[in-house]
């Protein structure tokens, strides 16, 4: 006998809502475990698919109404590893919000996932960069344009700090073009994330995720400059913001720049810095998006990233400052923002505590 969905086991996800600074929307959560029931049944677990397909995530515990929209960027049969993100219709802030894990389904020969529909229609890019070695293009899970980005960082892939990462070296062709010029012609409103692990000083002003042309007067995006602070803003001096302490190599830092009609923020690590907070007009509506350096049409490896980026996302509105500590939260420390209860297998066959362990990742060599 299965529950209702026809699945066969069940765990819980249960939220903390005091990561959670106020309620939010239509969130993408994150979850990040190793569990010996998420190994295939040939491997000692319970997963019927070779390729993962029998795992979904519902609301209902008995699996009843519609499955929670999901991607899963990355899943193992062996280990029963898994990197997924799960849109959460309403996570609350004043008490725990409870989801729930299924696999085991024999009935399921293809995938579940609804990889768009766990990113609202205000994010313009979502880059996992956990892409295939070989791959001369970087996916995005919006669906915008997907798979169509030209990429110069090919087989540089590695370790990031959510599942995959790619490799910049600091090369002046050593960079990703997104595009972007029609979908992230913004006006006024937009929020630009990037997981960011540098390794080395910058020379000049290294570009993660940019809209600024070299010399302009004017433009946006998230930047390391050479005095080895996080800055957002221009090329020519005029940073809007910039962080309130020096960053450190080998470390993984979370950037957020966000703007409105008005204001410049940059958050990092989930916290608003506050220093330089002068207002500056975007770029050119028609410039290309770049990773990994400023966009710009010139072979300059001064302002070129060295180091690896990971889980860079684009929107057209400016978050809450609640929603970005929430994402950092979130993605700095899966285990502390959620925990997996045991595992419960339909028809009253018994409770099985799982082995769960939080993946530590660190840069590979």
């Amino acid at each position: 006998m299965a529950y209702s969905n026809g699945y066969s086991w069940r765990a819980t996800i249960t939220f903390d809502h005091t990561k959670v600074p106020s309620a939010q929307t239509n969130f993408p959560v994150l979850i990040s475990s190793t569990d010996t029931h998420l190994k295939t049944t040939g491997n000692g677990g319970v997963v019927q698919s070779a390729a993962g397909y029998d795992i979904v995530f519902f609301a209902a515990s008995d699996g009843s109404g519609t499955k929670l929209d999901h991607e899963i960027e990355a899943w193992s049969a062996t280990t029963g590893a898994i990197v997924a993100w799960v849109r959460i219709p309403t996570l609350s802030s004043s008490s725990d919000t409870v989801i729930y894990l299924f696999a085991g389904n024999s009935g399921i020969s293809s995938s579940q996932q609804n990889v768009t529909g766990v990113w609202d229609s205000n994010f313009k890019g979502v880059f996992h960069l956990a892409d295939n070695a070989a791959s001369t293009v970087v996916v995005d899970s919006t669906g915008i344009g997907n798979g169509a980005h030209s990429v110069n960082t090919d087989t540089k892939d590695t370790t990031g700090k959510v599942g995959g990462g790619l490799i910049f070296t600091g090369a002046s062709s050593n960079w990703t073009d997104l595009g972007r010029a029609s979908t992230c012609a913004f006006t006024a409103n937009y929020t630009l994330e990037a997981w960011v692990y540098a390794d080395d000083v910058a020379s000049y002003g290294e570009g993660v995720i940019s809209k600024i042309p070299l010399g302009a007067a004017s433009g946006f995006g998230i930047v390391l400059a050479s005095s080895r602070q996080s800055h957002m803003g221009c090329d020519t001096g005029g940073y809007t913001v910039r962080s309130n302490g020096n960053y450190s190599l080998g470390v993984w830092y979370h950037l957020v720049a966000r703007a409105t009609s008005n204001m410049r923020y940059l958050y990092l690590n989930g916290v608003e810095q506050t220093e330089n907070s002068n207002v500056m007009p975007l770029a050119n509506t028609s410039q290309g998006m770049a990773l990994g350096r400023y966009y710009a049409n010139n072979n300059d490896s001064s302002y070129a990233f060295s180091g690896i980026l990971d889980e860079i996302r684009i929107s057209n509105v400016a978050r809450s400052a609640d929603w970005i500590t929430a994402q950092y939260n979130n993605q700095s420390s899966p285990s502390a923002f959620y925990s997996l209860g045991s595992w419960a297998e339909s028809g009253g066959g018994g409770v099985i505590i799982p082995v769960f362990a939080y993946q530590y990742r660190q840069r590979a060599n």
